[in-house]
């Protein structure tokens, strides 16, 4: 993805004058300037400028009316919509909170959970301390409860650092790794539901793919679900649902997958050979 996204946490505290108003929004250009090297092209905004408040009664957008050839600048560089309608990144994004541990409390995030889930930087105002440091622990709860590291840029000083010096590393081209073992060594369990014939029948053709560990577990039936890939997670499972039967079976599957774009690669080669 060659988008970041907006911080909106980084919003507040809101600057103290007029002044530093515009030197929180000259560091954000700046900052985003020093991303393009590295393919960065696009800012995604959740809200119009009009809603982002600098100070009080003084919004990005009365700054973009004010300097022009700079407000022509951000305008341009702002996308929306947030998030993809019918995406993957949107139904990870609507069953699960996303939340910042910042000062020992948790805080609900939306900017740094979609720049979590497109795998992505998100961007954000210097406007604390806190933001000095660009990686941060994202709580993520939904049918399971974890953590991940997210990052955030807010100085131009942070594509030096070593933290995101290490991420951009891991954005280059994917490689993904096969499982040495032979389509009969892989294990293969189901539940003893209805349907568990079909999913058979289908386990040991999946089983065939180099990127395929094992069959985890069946999952419940899913008789609404209309797409193939129904979950990824970074641990390498992916869980799948055979759209075209009536009861929605489903599975889950073990995968080389070492994160969470190699699975989402990996989920795609998979849906295009067997879905």
């Amino acid at each position: 993805m060659s988008d970041m996204v907006f911080n909106e946490l980084s919003i507040e505290p809101l600057a103290k004058d007029k002044t530093k108003g515009f030197e929180r929004v000259i560091k954000f250009i700046e900052t985003f300037k020093s991303g393009r090297p590295y393919g960065f092209n696009r800012v995604r905004f959740e809200d119009s400028f009009d809603q982002i408040p600098l100070y009080p009664e003084y919004t990005l957008n009365n700054f973009c009316n004010e300097q022009r050839t700079l407000g022509i600048l951000l305008r341009g560089l702002a996308r929306y919509p947030f998030i993809d309608d019918d995406s993957e990144e949107e139904k990870r994004y609507i069953e699960n909170c996303f939340a910042i541990l910042k000062n020992g409390k948790s805080f609900p995030c939306y900017g740094l959970a979609a720049a979590y889930l497109y795998t992505t930087l998100g961007i954000g105002f210097a406007s604390d301390a806190f933001w000095k440091n660009c990686d941060h622990l994202l709580e993520i709860q939904g049918d399971n409860k974890e953590t991940a590291t997210v990052y955030c840029v807010s100085t131009p000083a942070h594509f030096q650092t070593a933290a995101i010096e290490q991420w951009l590393e891991s954005r280059k081209k994917i490689e993904l790794i096969t499982c040495p073992l032979s389509a009969h060594e892989k294990q293969i369990s189901l539940r003893d539901d209805h349907g568990k014939d079909i999913l058979l029948q289908f386990s040991k053709k999946i089983v065939q793919s180099p990127y395929v560990v094992r069959i985890v577990n069946s999952l419940p039936f899913n008789p609404s679900e209309r797409k193939f890939i129904k979950r990824i997670r970074s641990n390498g499972n992916v869980e799948i649902v055979l759209i075209d039967t009536d009861m929605g079976l489903g599975l889950v599957i073990k995968t080389t997958g070492r994160n969470t774009r190699e699975t989402k690669a990996i989920s795609e080669i998979i849906q295009e050979k067997y879905s």
